[in-house]
């Protein structure tokens, strides 16, 4: 378990990833990095957000669930609300984790029966990386079944950046390169 100045110099370092200088795909594989070193995870996804229908749209991930991806977006989607994209996009707190919001009875969420639990996954936290203008992705972390479950100072963690990050995402997913302009164009 991280230390509280560990979490804060995370922070820190996280908040100055946000500056501007890395394209979107370098910011999430630094951000995530930082995170696993100070929350402790193995296998992530981080999808991009469409902000006007909160789909997932281009995502960076590394996990062994690539198969039961479409199941798992299918249930998140329609019956399965456990610490899920859409829900957390629209809440006050932009993070949770499974295990919390199961009250640790994980075989509540058919997602995570049906496509987390075959491959060894345990508990699952998951970040709105959102601003004031929208939500432009998620953080999603996975830990082993063996691996102790998410806590609430790593969750508040996930929470704390989730504003600057949302930003650094809508600055860099509408990046049209050097010029600098970083204009929406729209609902993908």
């Amino acid at each position: 378990m991280a230390t509280a100045r560990e979490r804060d110099r995370c922070r820190e370092r996280l908040e100055r990833l946000s500056e501007p200088g890395l394209d979107c795909d370098s910011l999430r594989r630094e951000a995530v990095a930082d995170l696993q070193r100070v929350i402790g995870f193995d296998r992530w996804c981080w999808p991009l957000a469409d902000p006007e229908t909160l789909l997932p749209a281009s995502g960076l991930a590394l996990h062994d669930y690539v198969p039961a991806v479409p199941r798992s977006l299918e249930l998140e989607y329609s019956t399965d609300g456990f610490a899920a994209k859409h829900v957390l996009a629209r809440r006050a707190n932009a993070a949770a984790s499974m295990s919390a919001e199961t009250g640790g009875d994980l075989a509540q969420s058919p997602r995570w029966d049906e496509a987390m639990r075959p491959v060894g996954i345990g508990d699952v936290a998951a970040v709105a990386c959102r601003d004031a203008l929208g939500c432009w992705g998620w953080i999603e972390a996975y830990r082993d079944r063996s691996d102790r479950r998410f806590e609430d100072e790593d969750l508040e963690l996930l929470a704390s950046v989730a504003p600057s990050l949302g930003s650094a995402l809508r600055r860099t997913m509408y990046d049209d390169g050097p010029s600098g302009t970083a204009e929406p164009h729209g609902p993908g």
